[in-house]
């Protein structure tokens, strides 16, 4: 839950004019912190809608009891999925059919 209060506290603030136009320089500056398979095409058009996205038509969800812990080569702690079964648990929660 907490996690979902940060995330709706981050989009008020990058909805806040003097935010809108400081986000290209946001991305840029997190380009090392942040990987994404998200072409640039996608993320444009995603940034454009940012304006008009309502808290209120926001969902959340928890995948958590999906996920494992575990280490990469490097050591670096990570979760790990079964990429079998989560794709589908996202589409059932997209549908509406799992909570």
């Amino acid at each position: 839950m907490r996690q979902h209060l940060v995330l709706e506290a981050l989009l008020a603030k990058l909805q806040q004019p003097d935010m809108l136009v400081r986000v290209p320089e946001l991305i840029v500056m997190l380009n090392d912190a942040v990987k994404t398979d998200i072409p640039l095409e996608v993320q444009t058009q995603l940034l454009a809608v940012l304006p008009n996205i309502q808290p209120e038509n926001l969902s959340f969800t928890n995948i958590e009891a999906l996920l494992w812990s575990d280490y990469t080569a490097a050591g670096a702690w990570i979760y790990q999925g079964d990429w079998s079964t989560l794709p589908g648990y996202v589409q059932a929660w997209l549908e509406g059919s799992v909570d």
